[in-house]
């Protein structure tokens, strides 16, 4: 062993020096300075928006489920578009829609983005 030729003084020194030094070592290696991150991590959101079928053109308006098949749940079928701080100089509350099924008087707004507004007399 390491201790046989040491005194007992030497061997006690010895095992209080070898378990600080080693402390001492950890503490200086976890504070030393470390390279920043240089790849910034992407958020879930930009991972996503980034796949096809998460874009609203992979989904064409133009094919359309037959009528025995399809029961849509309302009258007005959609998707809303959240309009620009400057499209909302105005201070109303409205949406961009750009619609997927329509009413029978309307099938000429099916495929168009149109503007949605409330509309308090109706309520």
């Amino acid at each position: 062993m390491i201790f046989r030729g040491l005194s007992r003084k030497a061997k006690l020194l010895f095992t209080k020096f070898l378990p600080l030094a080693f402390i001492a070592v950890i503490v200086i290696w976890q504070l030393s300075s470390r390279q920043p991150q240089l790849v910034q991590q992407e958020s879930n959101y930009a991972i996503h928006i980034r796949q096809n079928f998460n874009q609203s053109g992979f989904y064409p308006i133009t094919k359309t489920p037959s009528r025995n098949l399809y029961k849509p749940i309302g009258n007005w079928v959609g998707r809303l578009i959240l309009p620009t701080k400057q499209q909302l100089q105005d201070s109303l509350d409205w949406v961009w829609m750009e619609v997927q099924y329509a009413p029978p008087t309307a099938q000429n707004l099916v495929g168009k983005i149109v503007r949605l507004e409330w509309n308090d007399a109706t309520i």
